[in-house]
């Protein structure tokens, strides 16, 4: 009996180590050595904000009269940029970059392109 609560004392204690290990080695890798890229975090968040943008398009939203289609994103850096199809008019691409800066929530400054595909 003895000998089993040691083990689990053991293992609990290693787990708690493991984590605290992991834990201030990514606060200190974000800290000492922040890197010259938008996160995955921030990229998600970028493409949802993207889609609703588009369903606003497409649902008539500030009278838009036109079909999108979101197709992806890619990234480098800073540099972001969303493609969409078809073709559609500046107005278009316009909200949706106003409403991708606005509504992402994102406190980096990052450059955003809307490209027909």
């Amino acid at each position: 009996m003895r000998g089993q609560l040691s083990l689990e004392f053991a293992i609990i204690f290693l787990g708690i180590l493991v984590l605290s290990i992991v834990t201030i080695y990514n606060f200190l890798n974000i800290t000492l050595f922040p890197n010259d890229s938008l996160s995955t975090i921030d990229i998600e968040k970028i493409s949802s904000t993207a889609r609703t943008a588009i369903n606003l398009v497409n649902s008539g939203y500030r009278g838009f009269n036109e079909t999108v289609y979101y197709v992806g994103i890619t990234y480098e850096g800073y540099n972001v940029t969303v493609y969409i199809t078809p073709n559609v008019s500046e107005d278009v691409k316009n909200f949706i970059v106003s409403y991708i800066k606005n509504n992402s929530n994102i406190n980096k400054n990052y450059s955003l392109i809307i490209a027909a595909y």
